[in-house]
Parts: structure tokens; C-alpha cells; sequence
């Protein structure tokens, strides 16, 4: 079994999708437009419910068993997905950041870190497709 497909690894990844959606969807919630209320209520709802539909939707053409694209689905390179990925993970260190949990962002930022190296076959899969 390869690292990227171990339990724990798998496990991380699920992690890591949850953290930062609750990180963006926090930043969302302390946005603050004039007096409307409803702006921070689309925030906070809006922009964790976009990033996991895109997280959702693009998968890998030649993904995985286990990520095998549907009907629901649009099917993108590798590249692209990775991409995506990365912008999920990205935009999440940044919001920790800007929510002023510095740590929360570290901590994301070196567990992003661990599961692409553990994922590193699935990394070259994904370039090479």
C-alpha cells in the first residue's frame, strides 16, 4: 500500500479538508461590510460551501478507486486538481493567519506540508497525467 492511500494519511487529508473550511468560514464570520449582517451570514456559509463544491466536483480524470469521478462530477487533469488543492489549503493558512490564529495557520500549513510528502506518489500521478 502506498503512503498516499495509508489510513492515517487519509485520515490527515479528511483533517485537513475540515480545518480549513471551518478557518475560511471563520474569516467569512469576522468579515465586517458596513452594517450588513446578511454579508457576514453569506461569508461565513458561502465560502466553505464553495471550496468543498469545488473540492467536490473536479476530480482527477484518472483518479483512484476511491476518487473515481461520477456523474456529479467534472473530470480535470491532475495538474488542475492539485491546483485546487493547494488553493483550498492555501486560502486556509491565510485566513488563520488573518483571523490572527498564527499558530492554527503553522500548524495547518506544516500538516499540508506531511500529507504531500506522504503523497508523494499520488503528487507525480497527478503532474504526470
Amino acid at each position: 500500500m502506498s503512503l498516499s492511500r495509508h489510513p492515517a494519511n487519509l485520515i490527515l487529508r479528511s483533517f485537513l479538508l475540515i480545518v480549513s473550511l471551518v478557518v475560511i468560514g471563520q474569516w467569512g464570520w469576522q468579515q465586517r461590510a458596513g452594517s450588513s449582517e446578511w454579508i457576514r451570514y453569506a461569508l461565513a456559509l458561502g465560502l466553505p460551501l464553495l471550496f468543498f463544491a469545488v473540492w467536490t466536483v473536479f476530480k482527477d480524470k484518472d483518479a483512484d478507486e476511491g476518487d473515481q469521478p461520477n456523474r456529479f462530477s467534472i473530470p480535470v487533469s491532475g495538474g488542475v486538481r492539485l491546483a485546487l488543492e493547494l488553493l483550498l489549503f492555501g486560502a486556509a493558512v491565510w485566513a488563520a493567519n488573518a483571523n490572527g490564529t498564527v499558530t492554527l495557520g503553522l500548524a495547518l500549513f506544516l500538516s499540508v506540508l506531511l500529507h504531500y510528502f506522504w503523497s508523494a506518489d499520488r503528487i507525480s500521478k497527478l503532474l504526470n497525467h
